[in-house]
């Protein structure tokens, strides 16, 4: 392998030294034509909110990989809760920054697909500043799920990246 894709790939641990814990998240692929996710094993600082740990993390893609996830920069999570295999995102108005449906379905995969990775999730809800976010017209006005998105066919998903070990 390469030196600066090793290089790279050591850049994937962001524990800061600390105890580490493995979180995988899905990001939408620069150099596929932003046409695939690329889910990227991340090392974090252990913490017991590891949902909103994810979350934390697609506000900070790897974008020297070319990896996006679509959230302005600027966004805050205000809370991640977890009631009924049901997600709940509550991000900062600074999400609605940005526009155009390939942002839209952008944010929608990435925070899908990162969040049903854990088995405890089946379906994501998205609100903005407390309200169901609406993306380009489309209102999360119910929880979306992985099936949901798989039918509309707008992302292949690529071979996990995982850090150099």
């Amino acid at each position: 392998m390469p030196a600066d894709q090793m290089a790279a790939r050591q850049r994937l641990d962001r524990s800061e030294g600390r105890e580490a814990m493995p979180v995988t998240v899905y990001f939408v692929d620069g150099y596929s034509g932003d046409t695939a996710l690329q889910p990227v094993t991340l090392q974090v600082p252990h913490s017991q909110a590891v949902l909103r740990a994810a979350v934390n993390q697609l506000l900070q893609p790897p974008e020297y990989l070319k990896l996006s996830s679509g959230i302005p920069a600027g966004t805050r999570v205000y809370d991640v809760s977890l009631q009924g295999g049901v997600a709940t995102v509550n991000l900062s108005e600074q999400l609605y920054t940005r526009s155009g449906s390939t942002w839209a379905n952008t944010v929608t995969y990435c925070l899908v697909y990162t969040l049903t990775e854990f088995d405890q999730v089946e379906r994501v809800q998205l609100l903005v500043a407390g309200k169901p976010a609406v993306l380009e017209g489309r209102e999360w006005s119910r929880p979306i799920g992985r099936a949901d998105l798989k039918n509309r066919g707008d992302f292949t998903v690529l071979p996990v990246l995982r850090p150099q070990s």
